[in-house]
């Protein structure tokens, strides 16, 4: 296939999107003029850099920042000359399309003859090469879906479209009541959410608790992705909550705890079987996936959804974001632009596929220090994740010591408004009774007693006992003393 590199090469300086795209699906050693190959290359390292694709004159002033010598013998001139085109956007587009046409042939055909796939091949390793296939696929079927351009008056009746008058709303609120407070009524489809909690501290019970709420509650089809837990381990979760209450001889209604599910989950589903057969079961999804997915590994299980089960998810939820992974290799300066990368392709994917995305991150060491409030300074290394999302609340477990009622030892699940998009914000906190043992928070608002009387709650182990925190300081030490009722 021919194609005019030129205009090729003016795309990839002028169209963001397309070269972008192209930076995962094109190589430049591809051209035939070889002249441009190492130009598209600045290109990539500059997208790579700034995450935006560079202009002309941006290029010019890159190239000649990392190699003026070279810039001066051998770019420059090119580069010159692209500026010198004709500015032809049916041209540029033609070009772009070809290229990626081109891309899916060369790609399928390093693909085929390479080395591994070749081995897989001759050892009969069918899973392997359905593997490699669905990545291939999924590399080229992941260009951004742009919508059309809409005068005012067209974009207003498709916001009207999108809201009708009657039916329900398109908010999704969380279930936890001072989270919708803080979001007006909930985010939307198309939005990201993020639990920031310390490690131990909730935030899976939380995201539990929400795809419980949109699913149970209204009725919205839910799809509840961890990377941390299990799937037998998350349903133990939900059927905490989902359960009945064993009534006494004397009324008083007793329910099972988290430890007490997990060793005999069949006492909690007995009295269940029409709750969990005839509800939940069109509704409620759960998957395990392994370490390192990315946004378009998520799409493609809801691809495969659709296809499969005609199940289209309102809300996805993801326990938790800091265990996925970029859609391509990512030499950021650290872990957390890596985060922010990743909150910003699943935001993405949350748009084009319309539907609300809830996930958590942890918290670093000052998290939990219970003399502090909770801020978006305890986010683990940066806060670039939290810059993508529209919601951020943080909690953490805490045990007040003695409230305003005269209570003592008030088991809590603390909640800080970090971020609201669009809202007000006025840095409230708060803290509810909770007992995540049986998965409750409950909307009863605890008032400490004094400024002091307030310490760091347990953290889960894995097996759902408590644990000490593994880590120094007074303030949390002395809090888990106290806690535990140590000199």
């Amino acid at each position: 296939m021919k194609i005019d590199e030129s205009y090729l090469m003016l795309g990839v300086t002028e169209r963001d999107a397309d070269a972008k795209h192209l930076k995962k699906i094109f190589s430049s050693t591809w051209l035939r003029n070889k002249a441009y190959a190492p130009i598209l290359e600045y290109v990539y390292e500059y997208i790579e850099q700034f995450s935006i694709a560079p202009s002309l004159a941006a290029l010019h002033e890159f190239i000649e920042d990392k190699e003026a010598d070279k810039y001066k013998v051998r770019f420059k001139a090119d580069l010159d000359q692209l500026g010198l085109l004709p500015r032809d956007q049916s041209k540029v587009s033609l070009a772009l399309s070809k290229a990626k046409e081109l891309a899916k042939t060369l790609s399928f055909q390093e693909l085929m003859f390479s080395q591994r796939f070749q081995g897989f091949l001759n050892d009969g390793e069918g899973n392997e090469l359905r593997d490699e296939l669905v990545r291939w696929i999924r590399q080229h079927n992941d260009e951004p879906e742009e919508e059309d351009l809409l005068s005012f008056s067209e974009a207003v009746d498709k916001l009207l479209s999108e809201n009708p008058i009657q039916g329900k709303p398109t908010r999704l609120p969380t279930g936890v009541k001072c989270i919708d407070e803080w979001s007006s009524g909930g985010l939307r489809p198309g939005q990201l959410g993020l639990i920031l909690a310390p490690t131990g501290h909730g935030k899976s019970a939380v995201l539990m608790l929400i795809a419980w709420y949109i699913a149970a509650v209204l009725q919205e089809q839910v799809l509840f992705l961890t990377n941390e837990l299990s799937t037998s381990e998350q349903i133990e979760r939900f059927l905490v909550r989902m359960q009945r209450p064993e009534v006494q001889g004397n009324g008083k209604q007793v329910w099972k705890h988290l430890n007490e599910v997990q060793d005999s989950p069949y006492d909690v589903i007995s009295g269940m079987d029409h709750k969990i057969k005839t509800g939940l079961h069109k509704r409620l999804f759960i998957k395990s996936i392994p370490l390192n997915k990315t946004a378009a590994d998520v799409e493609e299980i809801l691809r495969e959804m659709k296809a499969e089960r005609g199940i289209v998810p309102k809300c996805v939820v993801i326990d938790y974001i800091e265990r996925m992974a970029p859609m391509h290799t990512y030499k950021g300066a650290g872990e957390w632009e890596r985060y922010g990368q990743v909150a910003k392709e699943l935001e993405w994917a949350a748009k084009r596929r319309k539907f609300l995305c809830w996930s958590a991150v942890q918290t670093n060491r000052a998290g939990l220090n219970p003399k502090l409030h909770m801020s978006m300074e305890f986010g683990q290394g940066s806060i670039r994740h939290f810059q993508t999302a529209a919601s951020v609340v943080g909690t953490r477990k805490i045990i007040v010591d003695l409230d305003k009622q005269g209570r003592q030892k008030v088991h809590c699940q603390e909640f800080a408004e970090l971020k609201q998009r669009g809202s007000e914000m006025s840095n409230r906190y708060l803290y509810l009774r909770s007992e995540l043992s049986r998965m409750l928070i409950t909307d009863e608002v605890v008032e400490r007693a004094s400024d002091e009387a307030v310490t760091i709650g347990e953290a889960d182990a894995d097996d759902g006992t408590t644990e000490k925190p593994k880590i120094k300081g007074d303030a949390v030490v002395n809090g888990w003393k106290k806690a535990y009722g140590k000199k």
